[in-house]
């Protein structure tokens, strides 16, 4: 509740209008027992119009009673959540990977996001991917190798190969190999590989701009926000804010501009 208005925080299961219709949109929307009158939604894949407006129609028909439906990319989610009063790098390092200069009216980006496959620097996929691939082609420290075991119930490796090229959402199972880092961060095999893919991320976001304040959005970037902010530092760029999820940095933003 906020100045007699009640404020829902939705998170649905993962969509993409790229990638979904109308229909698998709506369900991944929980049902509400009172009207809402306002919705904002931010999202992966909401880049152009088009997508936007798919997504607005399923909301629209999913919350009849909303006169207000304002869909926008995760990006321009993480800028606002991030944002205060200057010029700030704004990232999302999650499952995947992005950036863009926020100064309160605009986002600014210099480079494209290409997803999983090509680019995703720095993210839970990115990561997991090397993991997955080093345990493959057994090059795996013997402790991680047998984390990798435990998480994937010893399956061989024709298993895994169809898991990620068949099954579904590889990008997110990929990212869940990443979780493993937070056991091993002490062991050397850890710390270069976070610092190798930071290091990345910061290459292909982060060094054509002369903005030295970061801000982040994602797990990846929370969890692992004291090996990200090192590699930052050597670039001589600050880490100001991290949010494992940008909603309640998005929820301030609303309370204190939306009106």
């Amino acid at each position: 509740m906020h100045n007699g208005t009640i404020v829902h925080h939705l998170q649905s299961d993962g969509i993409n209008p790229l990638l979904h219709d109308a229909e698998h949109i709506c369900k991944s929307f929980p049902s509400i027992n009172h009207p809402i009158s306002k919705i904002a939604y931010f999202g992966a894949g909401c880049s152009t119009q088009e997508r936007c407006l798919r997504v607005k129609e399923a909301l629209a028909l999913l919350y009849p009673k909303a006169v207000d439906i304002d869909v926008n990319s995760d990006l321009m989610g993480a800028a606002l959540a991030i944002y205060r009063d200057k010029p700030i790098h704004c990232c999302i390092i999650g499952t995947g990977s992005n950036a863009a200069i926020y100064d309160g009216h605009a986002l600014t980006t210099s480079t494209p996001s290409l997803g999983y496959i090509l680019g995703d620097e720095g993210s839970g996929a990115d990561l997991g991917k090397i993991i997955l691939r080093d345990y493959l082609y057994n090059r795996l420290p013997e402790s991680i190798s047998l984390s990798v075991e435990k998480h994937t119930d010893k399956q061989t490796a024709e298993t895994l190969i169809d898991r990620l090229y068949r099954g579904e959402r590889p990008n997110k199972w990929l990212a869940s190999f990443a979780k493993l880092l937070s056991e091993h961060r002490e062991e050397d095999y850890a710390k270069q590989l976070l610092k190798d893919r930071f290091t990345a991320f910061y290459h292909a976001f982060l060094s054509k701009s002369n903005i030295v304040e970061v801000g982040a959005v994602g797990s990846i970037a929370f969890h692992f926000q004291n090996e990200l902010n090192d590699v930052l530092n050597q670039h001589g760029l600050m880490l100001k804010r991290v949010y494992k999820s940008p909603i309640d940095g998005l929820v301030d933003f609303y309370r204190t501009f939306a009106d």
